[in-house]
């Protein structure tokens, strides 16, 4: 019993390894493609792919943005959002999706965000997606 179980575990234990990096090999391979398409989409003024039979189409969405700021400027972040009057904003830490949505409010409005010395408090960066329409 115990050798079965053993030989077993072994068996299992590098088929997910090697499902593991089949796996992060398809990922990278999907996250290129979709860059690609998406460049492609850019080139070209769409919006949407034309629809496929058994696939449907994918619309391009716009750009998210996703901000983040070092635990050490934690307290420096506080006090400019409440000096922005967004203290709703502030639990025990600032919710992510939260701290994303206002620095795309500023970005959208012009405004600066704020700096500490030379570093930037709060870090951002902006990715376009698609979504997929299977129906068309």
């Amino acid at each position: 019993m115990e050798r079965e179980l053993v030989f077993k575990l072994n068996e299992l234990r590098k088929r997910s390894e090697a499902l593991e990096a089949e796996l992060s090999q398809v990922t990278k391979e999907e996250m290129a493609t979709e860059a690609r398409l998406i460049e492609l989409m850019q080139l070209n003024g769409a919006k949407t792919t034309a629809k496929y039979d058994g696939i449907g189409s994918f619309s391009r969405l716009e750009p998210r943005v996703y901000a983040s700021f070092k635990k050490e400027n934690e307290k420096a972040v506080f006090d400019y959002l409440t000096e922005q009057g967004r203290q709703d904003m502030i639990k025990p830490t600032v919710h992510p999706q939260s701290l994303s949505a206002f620095v795309k409010e500023c970005l959208e409005n012009g405004k600066q965000l704020p700096k500490l010395g030379n570093e930037e408090l709060i870090t951002y960066y902006s990715k376009t997606t698609l979504k997929h329409n299977p129906k068309g």
